[in-house]
């Protein structure tokens, strides 16, 4: 794709959208950065682009001038593809791709692709060292952290790219093939973006879109949902269980972690070597340990690398750590939005005698004409058909 004196709109002024407008400026192309937040809320890096003087900056919404004469669009994850924008611009002629597309036409190079709704970056981690013991040349970006467009510079033609990524990320996928494709598991999520779960697992499908027999899918034979995308795939199809034996595939007997195919079997490594706790972690090794035999890698490299890596954990408690502040600022609205109720008056009628009071009980009722009998109304006056002044509380 040629990009010089090209112009394009990148949407989204995060750190995938910064980064691909650096990577296309630094390729000729007249860049239009743009987000909807103001200045004021953009990151230090983002502006910092309007002072190399490479890339305009546009905050707000993109006029109907300037999308008329967009040739190209680079929609960030989290901006919905969906959106008047993008829209227009794709009505108008102009190409609407993603950030994983646009690096994916300049990368070099195989790419290994993870998704799934849990366990994404530690099987990417994982899988990157993996083919790093194995003497492979590997890098790993994507939705771990770094931008696949930050990568292309860096990748070799006899290298590996392993490569996290989302649901927003695949939505705008048009060329993106990897060698090695991995699902470990879809349930429901983002469902404030995606109208039925059945979207959400089509976004999640679009990883296996143009991949060929020459390449390898690798499934979670656990998952309802994952199980069936076996059917109709042109790769060849890898499957890991941890709850049954396989006629071909990884899966968890006993303890240990055997990989079978129809030449024999091999075990692979003991769960007790694992330092990854968790009956969910034995999936996510298991489906490493199927990526790095795809990409080459020997057996005898792996045990050393199922346990948890510097960044694993570095990212794990970032997880944990967004958790808990969501949390803290749920449960803050929630009191705060009960506090600032205004306190309800308890509503009250008028009786025979003048008083109000809250409306009693058939069982209690006495501010009535005739005289309520003795033993339902105690606090009722000694004369009959007369009402104290005070208010009933039934």
């Amino acid at each position: 794709m040629e990009l010089d004196g090209k112009k394009v709109l990148v949407i989204g002024a995060g750190r995938s959208g910064v980064a691909s407008a650096r990577f296309l400026a630094a390729r000729g192309a007249l860049v239009v950065l743009n987000d909807r937040k103001e200045f004021i809320d953009w990151s230090n890096e983002a502006l910092a682009l309007k002072g190399e003087g490479v890339v305009k900056l546009l905050a707000g919404d993109v006029p109907s001038w300037l999308l008329d004469q967009i040739e190209l669009v680079v929609v960030s994850p989290g901006v919905p593809t969906r959106g008047i924008p993008v829209r227009y611009a794709e009505r108008a002629g102009a190409e609407v791709i993603g950030e994983i597309e646009l690096a994916w036409r300049y990368l070099r190079g195989r790419v290994v692709g993870i998704t799934g709704t849990n366990g994404k970056t530690t099987t990417t981690t994982l899988v990157g060292e993996l083919l790093k013991d194995a003497g492979l040349p590997v890098q790993v970006g994507g939705n771990i952290g770094t931008p696949l467009v930050s990568l292309v510079d860096s990748s070799r033609e006899d290298g590996w790219t392993v490569v996290e990524l989302s649901s927003y990320q695949l939505e705008t996928v048009k060329t993106f093939r990897p060698t090695v494709a991995v699902v470990l598991n879809l349930m429901p999520d983002h469902m404030d973006r995606y109208e039925t779960f059945a979207d959400y697992g089509a976004a999640k499908h679009r990883i296996f879109r143009n991949q060929t027999s020459a390449d390898v899918a690798i499934l979670n034979a656990d998952d309802e949902v994952v199980s069936t995308w076996a059917r109709g795939l042109e790769a060849h199809v890898t499957m890991f269980s941890t709850g049954r034996e396989l006629d071909e595939g990884l899966f968890l007997r006993g303890r240990e972690l055997v990989a079978r195919t129809w030449s024999g079997e091999r075990v692979l490594m003991s769960r007790d070597e694992m330092q990854l706790k968790g009956a969910h972690n034995v999936q996510n090794v298991l489906a490493a340990l199927a990526a790095g035999l795809a990409c080459g890698a020997g057996p005898e490299s792996m045990p050393a690398r199922t346990r948890p890596t510097r960044r694993w954990r570095r990212s794990s408690a970032r997880r944990r750590a967004r958790s808990s502040r969501s949390a803290r600022t749920r449960s803050a609205s929630r009191t705060s939005c009960r506090s600032s109720r205004p306190r309800r008056e308890p509503r009250t009628w008028p009786t025979p005698c003048g008083a109000r009071t809250r409306r009693p009980s058939p069982a209690t009722r006495c501010c009535s004409p005739r005289p309520a009998p003795a033993s339902t109304c105690s606090r009722a006056s000694s004369t009959a058909g007369a009402c104290s002044r005070r208010r009933w509380v039934s």
